[in-house]
């Protein structure tokens, strides 16, 4: 799985949505099977930042991965939220 990611380069440079989306998706995927539970938080804060990003590629990339995570790891983070919440 990790070893496809290198033939995903070729769609990260595509300009073209769909490719991106895709490529986005598949790196989401591997990423979210295999980032430790306490890394988590801090990646999709990383994340978040680049959803400002002047770049439209760059926001859209942040978009499907943050999506992609959340689906993927989201019950992760349950107890973070409620716990925000309640503050």
């Amino acid at each position: 799985m990790v070893e496809g990611l290198k033939a995903l380069k070729k769609g990260l440079e595509e300009p073209d949505f769909t490719v991106l989306f895709h490529a986005c998706t598949s790196i989401a995927t591997v990423v979210g099977k295999r980032i430790p539970p306490e890394q988590l938080m801090s990646l999709l804060l990383s994340l978040f930042e680049g959803l400002g990003d002047p770049d439209r590629n760059c926001s859209r990339a942040a978009t499907v991965i943050i999506n992609c995570l959340l689906k993927e790891r989201g019950g992760v983070l349950q107890d973070k939220v409620k716990a925000g919440l309640s503050c």
